[in-house]
């Protein structure tokens, strides 16, 4: 009798976490990814020359199922403990207290964080440029999936699952499953402008939350372990100002990089910015049931929004997704 087929639409660290377990427990899966480069919130920019994390910037450890992948990648070199020197610039909380204290240990693979999706992708039937518009229900058990093309796939699917932000799950499975929209609408994802940055003379530090103005972190990709010498710093704004200005235009952009830098009165002077945005940064609702599973359809839908938005929500989301599946 041949496995479960089970289609995952969407390659982020979700989407391939779920593929990554359930073919551990026997299943035949697809993950069909609208890109041509997978990652989601572990988004890297890179080319011959240049490689840095821009959006997921380390990662933390809490969970026992997270632990155990955590001590495979360590032997396999895949990722080291990240141990900045931070700063934090503007007045301090106690959140930021707590986050900068030297005990939390902070985590990143390498070459940048995208390098994580190897570990899962290694031996997953993956699709790239492949967006899904409708899922098609065929018959009681079955699936088949159409994309934006108007092709279907020639495959058929006992499961699928939708590892996707929030507001796309909601597109396919608004008339398949209208009782999941009141949790899907509570989801709100902000984007988060940024840019990277070069310096005249490199600051005394590694890292820095900063609370005075609209920035909010700023990182030195070289100071990550593993990492080549003289890589472009991180900068994110945070997410009041990331909304407001989305439309921004370039010139304007690297005129308040400019001058919010100025204004926090740090002696290294920018010598250039290469602006970015990461759309899906941060959901602001409360944590969510942590997978949501119709036995009956054969569907269902996960995401690193209903485990807080970290890398290790992603994760647990994927895997949580995956024993309901094992359950039936």
């Amino acid at each position: 009798m041949s496995p479960p087929n089970v289609a995952v639409i969407g390659a982020g660290l979700a989407g391939l976490s779920a593929a990554y377990y359930l073919q551990k427990q026997g299943f035949s899966v697809t993950v069909f990814e609208k890109k041509l480069n997978i990652g989601g919130r572990l988004g890297c920019f890179s080319d011959v020359e240049l490689e840095v994390d821009t959006g997921a910037q380390y990662f933390t450890v809490r969970s026992p199922v997270t632990q155990l992948l955590l001590d495979k990648w360590i032997k396999q070199g895949l990722v080291q403990r990240w141990n900045p020197k931070i700063k934090v610039i503007g007045q301090r909380t106690k959140d930021v207290h707590a986050v900068v204290n030297h005990l939390v240990e902070r985590w990143v693979a390498q070459p940048t964080m995208a390098a994580l999706m190897q570990f899962f992708v290694e031996d997953v039937d993956l699709r790239c440029q492949h967006e899904v518009s409708q899922l098609i229900k065929i018959n009681a058990n079955q699936w088949q999936l159409q994309f934006t093309d108007e092709s279907v796939s020639e495959d058929v699917f006992d499961r699928v699952l939708c590892a996707l932000p929030a507001p796309i799950v909601t597109q396919l499975v608004s008339t398949l499953q209208p009782s999941w929209l009141p949790l899907l609408d509570k989801v709100v994802f902000l984007p988060t402008q940024g840019a990277l940055l070069n310096f005249v003379e490199q600051p005394d530090f590694d890292a820095a939350f900063i609370n005075q103005g609209s920035l909010r972190w700023l990182a030195n990709n070289s100071s990550k372990p593993g990492r080549r010498a003289g890589l472009p710093w991180t900068l994110h704004f945070d997410q009041q100002w990331s909304v407001i200005n989305s439309a921004i235009g370039i010139d304007d952009f690297i005129s308040f990089v400019i001058k919010q830098w100025r204004e926090l009165n740090q002696p290294s002077e920018i010598r250039d910015i290469m602006p970015f945005s990461w759309q899906h940064a941060i959901s602001l609702n409360q944590a969510l049931p942590s997978s949501l599973w119709d036995n009956a359809l054969r569907l269902g839908a996960v995401g690193d929004w209903q485990m807080g938005g970290r890398v290790e929500g992603a994760i647990l989301s994927g895997y949580h997704l995956s024993q309901r599946l094992q359950q039936g």
